[in-house]
């Protein structure tokens, strides 16, 4: 009786394990599912480059070179390498206070570059939640951290925006069309690597770099105020 009552006990045992083993396995991915998604994770081959442009595959990018990313229920909004590298050598972000309300295609901040200012447009229609206060100049504007104004934006507002391959695709494709109007309007040739570098805004006749953040930016620069 005991060895039956032993063999009985060892067959629901390794029946058991055979069933915990693939069940544990099931768990095991759908925690690291899970996790992915809460992180926000990208696949680690997900191009952060669109040719010579720096990409961010988790951002919306807006016609204006502006680009949006979630943080929590608001929205970030920052420069793109593209409108970075038409307005070399910012001194200061000036944004609305918290509380603006303001709607896609208004201005949403002023840049000031040496004695021009240059309208930002607001890429949706929003609330202003909060501005970035270590972002001061163009160094302090690159990349994910160089957001400079949260909104709070109804709905799905910035989902007409590129995202994704479709957003890298229309970056390589703007990186190509500077090249072609740099050489073709300023006379400048492209630096190793097919870049468009701009150091200064004096290093361009006034009303050519007008003309270029106009084409790019969709806004055109003033004088600032004395």
């Amino acid at each position: 009786m005991d060895s039956v009552f032993g063999f009985v006990a060892g067959l629901v045992a390794r029946m058991g394990l055979m069933l915990f083993i693939p069940l544990l396995f099931v768990v095991a991915l759908v925690v690291v599912d899970l996790a992915m998604r809460v992180r926000g994770q990208q696949p680690e081959d997900a191009p952060t480059k669109a040719g010579w442009l720096a990409f961010d595959p988790l951002a919306a990018y807006s016609p204006g070179h502006t680009w949006l990313r979630e943080a929590g229920a608001r929205l970030r909004v920052g420069l793109d390498d593209l409108a970075l590298r038409l307005l070399p050598q910012i001194s200061a972000v000036v944004v609305p206070e918290a509380g603006f309300s303001i709607g896609a295609g208004e201005i949403l901040a002023v840049l000031r570059i040496g004695e021009h200012e240059v309208p930002i447009l607001a890429p949706v229609a929003g609330k202003v939640m909060a501005h970035n206060a270590s972002v001061h100049g163009s160094a302090t504007l690159h990349g994910e951290g160089g957001w400079f104004v949260e909104l709070q934006s109804t709905g799905q507002a910035y989902q007409p925006l590129r995202k994704g391959e479709a957003a890298r695709r229309w970056l390589v494709e703007e990186a190509g069309r500077l090249v072609s109007y740099a050489e073709r309007e300023l006379g400048m040739a492209a630096a190793d690597g097919g870049e468009v570098v701009i150091t200064s805004v004096s290093a361009l006749p006034e009303e050519k770099w007008r003309e270029l953040v106009k084409s790019f930016l969709q806004v055109e620069p003033r004088k600032a105020a004395q």
